[in-house]
């Protein structure tokens, strides 16, 4: 899955392994919550939902943020921690 994209409908989207999330990933480096989109007019907010191996904003770690068009993030750590 590394490198996918996927469209980021508005409102509230969880990202994770658990089956039920709007973007689901198997990956097993990516917990069952992992994180949060919260998209509203042209903002989208990421936050970390306490996941295990973080979430990564252009490769920084994440605390809830506002990515600008064309950020990219990742999550677990074969996307970006650097482990």
């Amino acid at each position: 899955m590394r490198g996918a994209g996927f469209d980021i409908p508005p409102g509230r989207s969880e990202i994770g392994r658990q089956a039920g999330v709007a973007i689901l990933l198997d990956d097993r480096d990516v917990s069952r919550r992992h994180a949060v989109l919260d998209r509203a007019g042209g903002r989208v907010v990421l936050a970390d939902l306490g996941s295990t191996n973080g979430t990564w904003v252009n490769s920084g770690g994440c605390t809830p943020t506002t990515g600008a068009t064309g950020s990219s993030c990742a999550t677990g750590t074969r996307c970006g921690s650097g482990r």
